[in-house]
């Protein structure tokens, strides 16, 4: 017995289409496990913890600060002055840029509509954008993806750890 691997096993002389339930299980690829690495989880959440106009606003802010210090730093008379107008001017200058790459993240997200579910009760993922590309993995009605790219009438979509291509018209964004 397998069932570590999701194999049921089945008594032929119970069920006499044990051959055909057989082959039906191994049909049935649906078995997609997303894991993200810890660090995009947390940048995600970094970034979804603002609004996208707040990030845009914290960057110029962050922006105008960064060339205060560099003023202050090539106009300073003092050593220290300088030395820590410095460190302020490539700090507030590395942040801005941060904070305007986090708000356009987030405002790429909210008006590309990459995402969307599939619509078909069955769809192969194909190896290219064409019905004789080799069949990758099969997913099923309402599985959500990750749209990367559009040719034609031919979508290239992630799921999971898979990417593969299918036809427009057997998905919907959202």
């Amino acid at each position: 017995m397998d069932l570590a691997n999701g194999n049921i096993p089945v008594d032929a002389t119970i069920f006499p289409d044990a051959n055909l339930l057989a082959f039906a299980q191994s049909r049935i690829t649906d078995n997609i496990a997303e894991q993200d690495f810890f660090l995009s989880v947390w940048a995600r959440a970094v970034r979804n913890s603002l609004q996208e106009n707040t990030w845009f606003i914290l960057s110029i802010g962050l922006f105008i600060l960064g060339l205060a210090g560099l003023l202050l730093f090539l106009l300073g008379r003092e050593l220290w002055v300088r030395k820590t107008a410095f460190h302020v001017a490539w700090t507030a200058l590395l942040f801005s840029l941060i904070a305007g790459l986090n708000g356009g993240s987030l405002h790429q997200r909210d008006t590309l509509r990459n995402e969307a579910v599939i619509t078909q009760g069955v769809v192969n993922a194909k190896s290219s954008p064409d019905r004789s590309g080799t069949d990758l993995f099969t997913i099923h009605e309402g599985t959500k993806v990750t749209i990367r790219e559009s040719l034609g009438e031919w979508c290239n979509i992630r799921v999971g750890n898979n990417e593969g291509w299918i036809r427009e018209n057997n998905l919907e964004r959202i």
